[in-house]
């Protein structure tokens, strides 16, 4: 279900590129705030990432996003825009919420393993070395699924 708060949020961002980006993440920055809410604020995020990244840069995008990361119940999504969008620099804290006993469950450990097996970084590959030895099969089972979305076969 969509509410339109997402579009409200870009118009008012490119109407008011300063007041409506501060908006916009202060929703993101807070776990109090409905889901429905925040996942609006993610879509108005994507919105400028796909089609105007000449409103808001990508860097503050990328920032906007990151704040969802400890909000377990939407940290998925915001794991799995960062690896589409080829997001490395945010490893190092995208594969440190592994720790986290709010985000242990199967959703978010999912999208952490995405994320490191298309990760180039030296961390990421060792990440799925390691959760390889605990469970191969979700491994395999997490590559296949990603070479199916990525047209690419062995």
């Amino acid at each position: 279900m969509s509410t339109g708060v997402d579009g409200v949020l870009a118009g008012y961002t490119m109407l008011q590129p300063k007041a409506g980006w501060d908006y916009t993440q202060a929703i993101l920055k807070d776990p109090s705030k409905e889901f429905m809410l925040r996942y609006a604020a993610l879509r108005a995020v994507r919105f400028f990432w796909d089609s105007r990244p000449d409103v808001i840069n990508k860097a503050k995008l990328v920032d906007g996003v990151c704040e969802l990361l400890d909000q377990y119940e939407i940290a998925d999504l915001a794991i799995e825009d960062l690896r589409k969008w080829g997001r490395w620099e945010v490893s190092d804290r995208i594969l440190e919420l592994q720790n986290k006993k709010s985000h242990d469950i199967p959703i978010i450990r999912r999208a952490i393993l995405r994320f490191a097996l298309s990760c180039p970084d030296k961390k990421a590959t060792a990440f799925v070395d390691q959760y390889r030895k605990r469970d191969p099969e979700m491994v395999k089972d997490t590559e296949e699924l990603l070479k199916l979305e990525t047209g690419k076969t062995s």
